[in-house]
């Protein structure tokens, strides 16, 4: 388990929450905001909002060098490319790069 976050709630005191126990909480706040609403393609939804801060964050902090981010996420460098593709990213980081 990753314990990495720590969230401070409203009355100042810290919690450290490990990744799985967040994206939990975040999952159980959804359904609620839903109320009664049934969920359509919640898994697709859940990498989808999981995957793109993840690859954006990891390519933030190896300065934009796709071949080290790929090996920091344990992916290929080519499943990383076709991953920005599909999400929409590379264009964003390509525009990014031009500023």
């Amino acid at each position: 388990m990753l314990n990495i976050i720590d969230l401070s709630t409203d009355e100042g005191k810290n919690n450290d929450l490990c990744l799985a126990e967040c994206v939990s909480q975040a999952i159980n706040r959804y359904l609620a905001d839903l109320g009664d609403s049934t969920p359509h393609n919640l898994y697709a939804l859940v990498l989808e909002e999981v995957e793109r801060p993840l690859l954006l964050e990891v390519l933030q902090r190896c300065q934009g060098h796709r071949s080290l981010a790929a090996q920091w996420l344990g992916i290929n460098r080519n499943t990383l490319r076709k991953k920005l593709q599909t999400l929409g990213l590379d264009e964003r980081l390509a525009s990014d790069d031009a500023d």
